[in-house]
């Protein structure tokens, strides 16, 4: 009797996709993931598999004939359900902020009074001639 991948078509056979080549590499790289997004660092697909890459030559017992690609890296964040997060740089205040905010209010409240005193002026029929 055949054995359930065999007895599948031969372009459906990629169901052995889904079980983890080594669950101990995985779950310390999804710790790896989950700390540097706790503390807002990015994580790239090429730092995820330079990342699996040192934690395979630091394991005790290495695992004959891995190698991760760029490929690999892909593979592992889609099947883990994970995305890649663009890094954004969030840059501080100045210190002086609250001034430069006030001094913006009283900029556009001298505004917004300017344009009022023109539109009063037009609506009353202003004949002033400037000399």
């Amino acid at each position: 009797m055949k054995g359930p991948l065999q007895a599948l078509p031969k372009s459906k056979m990629a169901e052995h996709a889904q079980v983890a080549g080594c669950p101990k590499l995985e779950t310390q790289l999804l710790e790896w993931i989950s700390e540097r997004r706790q503390r807002s660092g990015g994580v790239s697909i090429s730092k995820v598999w330079v990342k699996a890459l040192t934690l395979v030559k630091a394991m005790p017992n290495n695992i004959v004939g891995f190698k991760a690609s760029y490929r690999w890296g892909i593979r592992f964040m889609q099947q883990q359900n994970l995305s890649v997060r663009r890094q954004t740089i969030a840059q501080k205040l100045p210190a002086d902020f609250g001034a430069m905010l006030k001094l913006l209010e009283f900029q556009q409240y001298i505004m917004k009074t300017a344009q009022l005193g023109s539109v009063a002026d037009r609506q009353h029929g202003s004949n002033a001639i400037n000399v």
